[in-house]
């Protein structure tokens, strides 16, 4: 019925009332009358009240205990997080200066790597002995997955066979490296190679990048090597 009423008549003269900016038709049209305008509106806002009444006393208090209920997780989580954040910070202040913890303050000098980042990455990787570079690379899932048939050789694209979490926190490490490490040579590696601005070379090369950095930080937690161009926060 609201449908039909916006389709007729009715609806084209209110307009016209509303947007004198064109000659008017409802101006000309003699059956106009402005009552029954009021009247239609007068109905529709009484409508529109008790429906959003109705729906409020109906669902509205529900409503409010469930996003209540949501709020008081969500500060349980936060605190939680606040307690586990300052627990770590104070084991990494107490031990002594060889072991996983002092790894994890070497790591955390770098710029753009946070002490979450860096607690992961000595705990899943550092910690642990590794043959060689590629040895640490495949543990984190960051190589291809070549295909060879004979003379026919082929990238099925990333293994994903590795660490999913080393994997994803590398990735997501990469780009911030690309924003706090601009003039690294890491960095001027990647833009040499993205140069085109495509998205698909930007995807594939950043793995790529996750994969060196991943290398460089094994070599600066192991051997105190630092890639060329990194910057280091002073130590504290």
């Amino acid at each position: 019925m609201a449908i039909g009423w916006l389709l007729s008549s009715w609806a084209w003269k209110v307009w016209d009332c509303l947007c004198p900016a064109k000659p008017s038709y409802a101006a000309t049209e003699p059956s106009f009358n402005i009552w029954v305008v009021v009247a239609v509106a007068a109905f529709g806002a009484i409508v529109g009240d008790n429906i959003g009444y109705w729906l409020g006393l109906r669902y509205g208090y529900a409503l409010l205990l469930r996003l209540r209920r949501f709020l008081a997780r969500l500060r349980v989580v936060r605190e939680q997080i606040r307690a586990i954040e300052q627990s770590r910070l104070g084991e990494l202040a107490t031990t002594p200066e060889k072991g996983p913890h002092a790894m994890v303050r070497l790591i955390a000098r770098v710029l753009g790597v946070g002490v979450e980042t860096a607690d992961m990455l000595v705990n899943e990787v550092f910690s642990r002995h590794w043959r060689d570079r590629k040895a640490v690379a495949r543990y984190a899932g960051l190589t291809g997955s070549p295909d060879e048939s004979g003379r026919r050789r082929r990238e099925r694209g990333l293994a994903r066979a590795g660490n999913t979490r080393v994997r994803c926190g590398m990735i997501q490490f990469a780009w911030r490296f690309l924003r706090f490490q601009k003039d690294s040579a890491l960095a001027q590696w990647f833009a040499a190679r993205t140069a085109d601005r495509r998205a698909s070379t930007r995807k594939t090369m950043i793995v790529a990048l996750a994969r060196k950095l991943l290398i460089a930080l094994w070599r600066l937690a192991t051997s105190g090597e630092v890639s060329d161009g990194i910057v280091l926060r002073p130590a504290s």
